[in-house]
């Protein structure tokens, strides 16, 4: 890993551990029903009011170093960790290839890197739904895993829908 990438790693966990609440974190497990495997304790909208004052400081960081950095985040499976990388993938989606981003996230659900519905919301709402090409909709749709077809009906229930639209929808759906 990169020297850059490894000291916004050191920096974020240090984010994380000076903002952490032990108290906090038997409610989250409860929001997450269980479905995450590190929590630090801190809810997500404090995590994202705290955290969007340093997105600027990854402005300047490499394109690849960016996706190397998120990567490392999601893979950390630290609830967190996996909302900061969300984060960063929402700023920065428009940097990397669609289909990489598409790729990735499916290949982390379904390898469980990716566990709950709260970052599978998130990437949802925040990155897919601003594709322009939302192709992989229907496979997500048809898919066994549970959270690719709720990535499928979330991106569906951001968009201004047609008849048809719905008819898609509800045909992936059921």
């Amino acid at each position: 890993m990169e020297k850059a990438v490894e000291q916004y790693c050191r920096n974020i966990e240090q984010f994380i551990l000076n903002n952490a609440d032990s108290k906090k974190i038997a409610n989250i497990k409860i929001y997450l029903k269980n479905q995450a495997e590190i929590i630090y304790g801190i809810p997500m909208k404090r995590l994202k009011a705290l955290f969007s004052k340093h997105l600027p400081e990854f402005d300047n960081l490499e394109t690849e170093n960016n996706y190397s950095l998120i990567n490392q985040l999601f893979l950390s499976k630290s609830f967190e960790k996996q909302v900061i990388a969300c984060m960063l993938l929402e700023r920065y989606y428009y940097k990397f290839e669609e289909e990489n981003i598409i790729n990735l996230i499916k290949d982390y659900i379904l390898n469980n890197v990716i566990i709950n519905w709260a970052i599978a919301d998130q990437i949802a709402t925040n990155t897919f739904s601003r594709f322009n090409d939302k192709y992989f909709l229907h496979d997500f749709a048809l898919n066994h895993h549970y959270l690719l077809r709720r990535c499928s009906v979330t991106v569906f229930a951001e968009m201004s829908l047609t008849n048809k639209d719905i008819d898609i929808l509800i045909n992936n759906i059921m």
